[in-house]
């Protein structure tokens, strides 16, 4: 994939993980508040039923983003989940 079809969040976790972070650090890891405010614009505008083709391609690249660090989390959390006991 192009990196200038990359969005925000995406260079985010891009950045994050090449960092070799620990299992703590990807279970507590979270969006900028930035890429988060830039998200829940783009929610608001497609509820409005105003998102133009490149805001629909933003939006389901930060939905597949969110998708993606989810089950990195998870994956992490089973890591940690032995530690705990």
């Amino acid at each position: 994939m192009p990196t200038e079809t990359l969005t925000e969040a995406e260079f985010e976790i891009a950045r994050f993980l090449a960092s070799s972070p620990s299992a703590e650090q990807i279970v507590a890891f979270h969006f900028s508040p930035q890429a988060a405010e830039q998200f829940y614009a783009l929610i608001d505008i497609e509820r409005a039923s105003q998102l133009s083709d490149d805001q629909r391609a933003e939006l389901d690249a930060f939905m597949s983003a969110e998708h993606f660090m989810r089950l990195i989390k998870a994956e992490a959390q089973k890591r940690l989940a032995p530690q705990a006991s």
